[in-house]
């Protein structure tokens, strides 16, 4: 099933990932080969000492952080811990960004075994990532916060791949709340995960609009 039209080249394409954020050194995140960023982007990166302009580029193209909900439920977050910044510091953000449109990275290998060339499913593809979960734990408020943002920034498919200890066990009810009027909404749910906790499991699922 195709996603956009063959007559959209991977580099017009714009895919919003919600998760712990992004590591822009990363070699996935090259964008030495790719075009100026399409006219229709409205989004832009949130920037600090550890996380500059200059770690956006032609291949991550947006980087935004959502907070408030965590900060209203834990309190205030500790600047010593983390960053109010974009960079991702638990390395799944980074990890499925990289899966979605990371750029091919010759040589690649764990540890020294199964050398190859690591790449994501559409390597011309840009990427803007969302910064919704702290310390381990994503907000349900955070996550629909992004997901406004990130609809009205101009994102063309939204990756969603975490769980929530926090409200229903099942992620899929954000489809309903969440502010997509036009959108053609498609719901892929990935695998099911057991909270180690409340012993329920739930989809860890990916919105594809």
């Amino acid at each position: 099933m195709h996603v956009w039209s063959d007559k959209i080249s991977d580099d017009d394409v714009i895919v919003g990932v919600l998760d712990t954020g992004i590591w822009p050194e990363s070699l996935s995140f090259n964008d030495s080969s790719m075009r100026p960023v399409p006219s229709h982007w409205k989004g832009t990166c949130d920037t600090g000492p550890d996380f500059t302009k200059q770690h956006c580029n032609r291949k991550i193209v947006g980087a935004r952080v959502f907070y408030c909900g965590y900060e209203a439920a834990s309190g205030k977050i500790n600047d010593k811990e983390q960053h109010k910044l974009p960079r991702d510091q638990d390395g799944h953000g980074t990890h499925t960004a990289a899966t979605v449109a990371g750029a091919p990275v010759h040589g690649a290998n764990l540890l020294g075994y199964a050398y190859g060339t690591a790449r994501g499913m559409a390597t011309g593809a840009r990427i803007t990532a969302y910064k919704v979960c702290w310390v381990g734990e994503c907000f349900s408020s955070d996550i629909l916060s992004a997901v406004d943002r990130a609809v009205a920034d101009g994102i063309d498919v939204l990756s969603i791949s975490l769980v929530t200890n926090v409200g229903p066990p099942v992620l899929s009810y954000y489809v309903v709340v969440s502010p997509f009027e036009d959108a053609v909404v498609k719901v892929e749910p990935a695998r099911l995960n057991l909270n180690s906790k409340t012993k329920k499991l739930s989809y860890k699922i990916t919105f594809i609009m």
